[in-house]
């Protein structure tokens, strides 16, 4: 895991330094935030990324981030990495990660924070989504309540 942070946080110093590739992504990102209703599952739940974003997003990854290097090589069971459904999730995922890299920095964060402090901010973003879906629960727990008087 700590491999792929790290080399992700190279590519967004590499992404941060193309202004054109930049502007690009933020372009594309926006278009896909538009068309967002149109990526919505049929399962009824947030959990499940849609087969078309996942794909949308995986095109923009490849066009732009693993053209630049270090170009980031993904290890697993090959069988798995060979079906088109995850790895077009896999290289979102990668997108997110370069994204997300791209926003710490901006925030000031560090790459030594990152890798330092790593533990703790698995524990915060632990107790966040404990939170988050605590909070799902108790509205799903009210919607299950009483009809309302409509």
């Amino acid at each position: 895991m700590a491999r792929y942070v790290v080399n992700i946080m190279q590519l967004e110093r590499k992404l941060a330094r193309d202004i054109s590739m930049l502007a690009a992504i933020r372009e594309r990102l926006q278009s896909l935030a538009e068309q967002m209703p149109a990526f919505t599952t049929d399962t009824g739940t947030d959990d499940e990324v849609s087969p078309t974003l996942a794909a949308k997003l995986a095109e923009l990854y490849g066009m732009t981030l693993s053209t630049l290097t270090p170009r980031i090589m993904v290890s697993g069971e090959q069988g798995y990495l060979a079906n088109p459904t995850i790895s077009d999730k896999v290289r979102a995922a990668l997108l997110a990660g370069t994204r997300s890299a791209y926003l710490w920095r901006q925030l000031g964060g560090q790459r030594w924070q990152l890798l330092l402090g790593r533990n703790a901010i698995a524990r915060e973003a632990m107790r966040i989504l404990d939170q988050v879906n605590s909070d799902d629960t108790a509205e799903a727990d009210a919607d299950h309540g009483e009809p309302r008087g409509e």
